[in-house]
């Protein structure tokens, strides 16, 4: 029931440019169309996803010059249910309700809090260092994440995320503390002009700009920012 009551709050436009081959006349580009998109469920929402995706492949290709090991791929792979709950969060399988128990969901159906101790963990044979840990999310108007306050494994912070008029994410602004050191992270993402039948990216460049002061004193000099730039590409299987 929340699933349909949320979709009919959650409408959307944006602008995509339909298909990569598609008719060209008088060797005009392909021309931009504007379309209404509605997120199916909260989940879906949260992670800024049009239309009922199955599974989401995202490979990253970094910067040689930024990161050793020339054309070097990770990949990462969200899935969801037919009905649009997230079904892998934090490396875990969601469709398992013991490991599901660890998320709190409002009356909209969206998930506002995750939490798991380290006794919980072992009880539940997790990887702790990547299961213990909190979530606290807050969303927009259109259900996007906008932030979370996390914490995990000897580790914390808050991450805020902005969306451009188009709806995808502009950028994020991360301030996390890590064994005693802290961090500030600023990523701004450019997108490739294609998107799929349902309006999703394929594509897009990403550059972080990432600051470290050592036992929180903040240093100052810009040359102290380290860069870091990539590429996410995404094959995205619907049902």
């Amino acid at each position: 029931m929340w699933v349909s009551a949320f979709a009919t709050l959650t409408t959307i436009t944006v602008s995509s440019c339909i298909g990569s081959g598609g008719s060209q006349k008088n060797g005009a580009k392909d021309s931009t169309e504007v379309s209404e998109f509605q997120f199916s469920s909260p989940d879906l929402a949260m992670y800024n996803l049009y239309g009922p995706v199955k599974r989401v492949i995202t490979s990253t290709v970094y910067n040689e010059e930024d990161r050793e090991g020339n054309g070097e791929v990770e990949k990462d792979t969200l899935l969801f249910s037919p009905e649009g709950f997230v079904l892998s969060y934090r490396f875990m399988d969601m469709s398992k309700a013991e490991n599901a128990a660890f998320l709190s969901r409002n009356e909209m159906g969206q998930i506002i809090s995750y939490n798991c101790e380290y006794q919980q963990a072992l009880d539940h044979q997790l990887e702790y260092w990547t299961a213990v840990g909190s979530d606290s999310i807050s969303y927009d108007e259109y259900g996007r994440m906008v932030m979370n306050d996390w914490s995990a494994w000897e580790s914390a912070g808050l991450i805020n995320y902005t969306y451009d008029a188009e709806g995808n994410m502009s950028g994020s602004k991360h301030h996390f503390y890590v064994a005693g050191s802290e961090f500030d992270e600023s990523t701004t993402y450019t997108y490739d002009e294609q998107r799929d039948e349902k309006g999703n990216w394929l594509k897009r460049k990403v550059l972080m700009l990432s600051h470290e002061s050592a036992e929180g004193e903040v240093d100052e000099d810009p040359n102290s920012l380290d860069t870091l730039r990539y590429v996410e590409t995404r094959v995205i299987e619907y049902y």
